[in-house]
């Protein structure tokens, strides 16, 4: 019996399954970090050894729009991803705004991360 059921590793805990959906988001873009931040830049969950992900989940809201990076962001930006690059964006759940926000790469199939981060947050 073939199942489209990627997941190995779940949890019916909303906080821990986030958590977990993190980890693979990481492993699957090989990213150095990712924070998944509410709409006032406060950490819901993150991974990522050695990076700060409070300040990291902070830039998402600033960081995932169109303006330019410049002066003190610039330099927070710097200082938070020791140089990597930083990758924000917006995903709605559950009418809500979240801000994903990675180090190393950009996530890969946002719309579908922000269907999974719906699906288990509001349920």
């Amino acid at each position: 019996m073939n199942t489209s059921e990627r997941r190995v590793i779940r949890s019916e805990v909303p906080h821990v399954a986030v958590g977990l959906f993190l980890e693979a988001i990481v492993a699957r873009n090989s990213l150095k970090a990712v924070a998944l931040a509410n709409e006032d830049g406060f950490l819901v969950a993150g991974i990522g050894g050695g990076y700060d992900l409070d300040w990291l989940a902070a830039l998402g809201p600033v960081c995932s729009g169109e303006r330019a990076r410049t002066g003190a962001i610039a330099t927070l930006v710097e200082n938070v991803t020791g140089g990597a690059g930083l990758f924000a964006s917006a995903v709605e759940v559950g009418g809500s705004t979240l801000y994903l926000t990675s180090i190393g790469a950009q996530i890969a199939r946002q719309p579908e991360a922000a269907a999974t981060l719906k699906r288990i947050l509001v349920s």
